[in-house]
């Protein structure tokens, strides 16, 4: 398989990071109307970050694919001056993670997207993780930000349990969404050759 990027792979991948972070943004701008909707940020964004992942997954299967569109998410944060520390280690982290289950699956391998898709989706979990490791800074700033009653509701989710639901949550839905995907892109998938 040929690995060299195109600048038709390059524009490819960075209009699909674009759709991608809107993604993000309207699952983001979402968490503002409930704490639950906050809390599970990352799989409100596996529920619809598939349509442009799975698309640029079937038409370049090279490696930095992830870090690309992360990367992209990272900048487009700094750039609306809302990227948390925590926020940008989990965009790092998962964005690694995904891409060394890319290379050790094979870029073609549908699994391996999958998997790595996974990762994509829990990539945002720094920004409601905040709630569960300084709970008090979290509440403090929702009610700042938001209102006292969202920080009110807030306050009673700082469970490490609702982290873990989170986390099930999005795993279950990356999964149940890459299968879907296998049959709205099947064409796709066929003519790149991942199986």
């Amino acid at each position: 398989m040929e690995q060299h990027w195109k600048l038709k792979d390059l524009g490819l991948t960075i209009v699909f990071s674009v759709i991608y972070f809107a993604v993000i943004l309207a699952a983001t701008i979402m968490g503002g109307i409930h704490p639950l909707l906050y809390l599970f940020v990352t799989a409100l964004i596996a529920l619809v970050a598939w349509i442009p992942y799975m698309y640029v997954m079937a038409k370049v299967p090279k490696a930095g694919v992830v870090l690309m569109m992360n990367l992209f998410v990272a900048i487009a944060f700094v750039a609306f001056g809302e990227l948390a520390n925590l926020l940008l280690g989990s965009l790092i982290a998962c964005s690694i993670l995904a891409e060394i289950i890319r290379k050790w699956a094979g870029y073609k391998n549908y699994k391996g997207i999958v998997m790595s898709y996974i990762l994509l989706s829990l990539s945002n979990i720094g920004s409601p993780l905040y709630v569960w490791v300084f709970s008090d800074y979290a509440i403090s700033e929702a009610s700042e930000e938001v209102s006292a009653k969202y920080a009110e509701i807030l306050s009673t989710l700082t469970s490490p349990w609702f982290m873990v639901l989170a986390i099930a949550a999005t795993v279950v839905i990356s999964i149940i969404v890459g299968v879907i995907a296998k049959k709205v892109y099947n064409k796709q998938f066929a003519n790149a050759g991942i199986m």
